[in-house]
Order: C-alpha cells, then structure tokens, then sequence
C-alpha cells in the first residue's frame, strides 16, 4: 500500500460522509493511556457506505489510522503516561443496529480485509474491546466474524447490554467518557466528532463544513442523547 506515501498524503475526499455513513472517531483516552475509539453501530448504512465508496478504498482509509497511532498516537500517549503505551481501547455501541445491515456481504468482506490486516501487521495493539447494547445483532454478526479473530484477540472483547457504565468506569475517567456513555464529558460539536486527545493541536482548526454535513452531525448528536 506505500505506507509512507498514504500515512503523508493519503485523503479520503468523503471522509465526512463516511464518518456519518458508519460513525466512528477517538476521543480521549483510558486511565491507562490508551487512545479511545467509538464505533456506532445504530447509524451505520452499508447501501450508502458503498455507494459513497468501495471496499478496499475504505480498506485504506482504516489503515491510515493504523498507520497514525502507530507513528503519532502510541508516542504521545507514551510520553504523557512516561510509559510504552501500544494500543488502542475501542468501544462498539450495538444500540438499534438492524441484523441485515450487519450481515450486508460487502460489509462483511470489509472488515474480514481489516480484521487480517490488523492482525498480520498490527499485532497487539488491541487493548481492549467493549461492545455496548449487545443483543441478536450483535450476536448474529459475532458469530459471523469471530472465525477471523484469533484466541488472544477474542480474550480482549468483554460484552455489556443496557447496564455498561460502571464497567467503563473502571478503565476510563469520567471526563474523558462521553456522556452519552454514561460520563461527563462534552465537547462542542459532539465528542464523536471532536477527535479531542493528546494528538490534537491547541490550535488546530476544522475545515468549514458543507450545510448537509452540519445538519447529519446535529442529527448524531440528537440520536445519541
């Protein structure tokens, strides 16, 4: 994939879209240092992910992040928490998801792609996986993709239902959980979307957003509380 040339120059021109088409975003950190990554399920759309994108380029997009933690994240983790910080703690929130969105074959072919990559190429850096809101979907889709995942990966998914915030209070300080996870935290313009951490420049600014864009991110946000 020339890592070099895509963790430099890389950029997916519907980047915006796509976190709306299958939202996702870090924020924050875990008491140990690990760098927090949300995935919610309820609003993913795989018709409109594909049309928006194909497979393997969005295949690429997930590597560019793999690529980042390892080369900036990780780092700057490590240095705040004076430690080797390698990982990356992610939260699936199952609420709402139907079982034919997660069962859509394009879908499933992307993430069997990602699963491999990052266990060939990015061994050890889950640290931990909480699925949220977990009921038939999620364990329709499990079953599904757990044949990619190997023991030790496995070993690191721990499953809630409607009943998970003490349990992600024992990993993450509650200003650095959203609070539509049961914390205090909340950033302007969504956590989800925030990309707040140690990664994020005291001055950095984001790009003017299209209207369509504005409006589906003030929609997330009403979804989630």
């Amino acid at each position: 994939m020339n890592l070099d040339n895509l963790y430099n120059n890389y950029h997916f021109k519907d980047k915006y879209k796509l976190q709306l088409l299958f939202p996702h975003g870090f924020h924050k950190t875990t008491k140990e240092g690990y760098p927090l990554y949300f995935q919610i399920m309820g609003k993913l759309n795989p018709e409109e992910l594909f049309k928006l994108s194909t497979p393997e380029e969005i295949t690429r997009y997930s590597v560019q992040i793999y690529e980042i933690m390892e080369r900036d994240y990780f780092k700057l983790c490590s240095g705040i928490k004076n430690k080797y910080v390698h990982g990356v703690f992610n939260m699936i929130d199952f609420r709402d998801i139907k079982v034919s969105s997660l069962l859509n074959k394009k879908l499933l072919s992307y993430i069997k792609e990602t699963l491999k990559i990052c266990q060939d190429y990015y061994p050890e850096t889950l640290a931990g996986c909480y699925v949220l809101n977990a009921g038939l979907a999620f364990r329709t889709f499990y079953s599904a993709v757990k044949i990619f995942l190997d023991v030790k990966t496995r070993s690191k998914v721990r499953v809630f239902g409607e009943n998970y915030k003490e349990g992600l209070l024992e990993r993450i300080d509650s200003d650095c959980l959203p609070k539509f996870f049961g914390g205090t935290c909340e950033c302007p313009g969504g956590c989800l979307f925030s990309n707040a951490g140690p990664w994020k420049k005291e001055d950095e600014k984001e790009e003017d957003l299209p209207e369509d864009i504005i409006r589906g991110r003030k929609e997330m946000i009403d979804y989630m509380y």
